[in-house]
């Protein structure tokens, strides 16, 4: 277990900027807490959830390879905050950079590449949106994978749901969340690879009606746990996998194998943990990953590799 020198309660998200580990607390009065990450002394806390001009409604952390700023996306209102690190050390209410609105909402944790920001788009046409500095749409990119049987749109778009993660220069990994899928698009755009495995499933989903609302509903004996939480590092790309089939809950507990690819999805590396985790980070230059673990109770984690 990773100590920390001040008790946060229930931890969902965790960040690495250089030296400082950042953790998102929903569930407290001050939610972005900073801690060293050598020593888990906290260096500073901040960040309230509402709706005010320095708030958040969904504070969710964006993959930057600048680690001199927090930037911060928010599903619930598609906005993008951006942050000076320092200023978060040194300022108890720091100053905002950019606040931006994005044109279309967004459906997961966005990324950066080449200065603009990329987010799922849950389109039937398309993966993914990408959007200038400015908010604005500039490209919709990405195909959904083929199948073997009939599916509606929504039955497509809901078992071929993913999360992403970019390099911020030149790739974006899609890494499928009901299927063991991952697709490695370039900055273009243009699709590079397409792998399927280890496992080789697609889950199965059947679409369901309920007045105006539509939706698609898991086909029990026919879905499984793939790929959450994808994180570049450096050249490459970690994923956590899980594999298991027919969950009704605890996922996290089969989510104990993190699986590493190159930049262009090339396998180099299996990891795995002794216990089942929501999300992690990584700390390249000191070889460390740290996670967040759900039970008995929320806490973080610290592995060497």
């Amino acid at each position: 277990m990773y100590n920390l020198d001040t008790t946060v309660l229930a931890p969902k998200r965790l960040h690495i900027y250089g030296a400082v580990l950042a953790v998102l607390t929903p569930q407290e009065d001050k939610v972005l807490h900073l801690f060293n990450l050598k020593s888990g002394k906290e260096l500073a806390c901040g960040l309230e959830i509402g709706q005010g001009p320095k708030e958040l409604l969904a504070p969710e952390f964006v993959d930057t390879s600048d680690s001199s700023e927090i930037v911060l996306s928010d599903m619930a209102i598609s906005t993008v905050v951006k942050y000076r690190l320092k200023d978060f050390l040194h300022h108890e209410d720091p100053d905002i950079v950019s606040r931006i609105s994005l044109d279309d909402g967004i459906y997961g944790r966005i990324g950066t590449l080449q200065g603009n920001y990329v987010a799922p788009a849950f389109c039937e046409d398309f993966l993914l949106h990408r959007f200038d500095a400015k908010g604005n749409i500039v490209d919709s990119i990405g195909t959904y994978p083929n199948t073997e049987f009939d599916v509606t749109s929504m039955e497509k778009m809901t078992m071929f749901g993913f999360q992403l993660a970019t390099n911020g220069f030149d790739r974006i990994a899609v890494c499928y969340s009901w299927s063991d899928m991952i697709d490695i698009y370039d900055a273009e755009g243009h699709l590079l690879k397409r792998m399927h495995g280890p496992d080789h499933f697609i889950s199965h989903y059947k679409e369901r009606r309920m007045g105006k609302a539509v939706g698609a509903l898991r086909v029990k004996g026919q879905s499984w746990d793939a790929y959450s939480v994808p994180v570049s590092v450096g050249n490459e790309f970690w994923v956590l996998y899980s594999g298991a089939k027919d969950l009704e809950s605890n996922f996290s507990d089969y989510r104990k194998r993190i699986l590493v690819f190159d930049k262009n999805g090339a396998p180099l590396r299996l990891y795995e943990l002794d216990k089942g985790i929501i999300m992690f980070d990584v700390d390249e230059y000191n070889k460390k990953i740290y996670a967040i673990c759900s039970k008995p109770e929320y806490h973080i984690m610290e592995y060497a590799y």
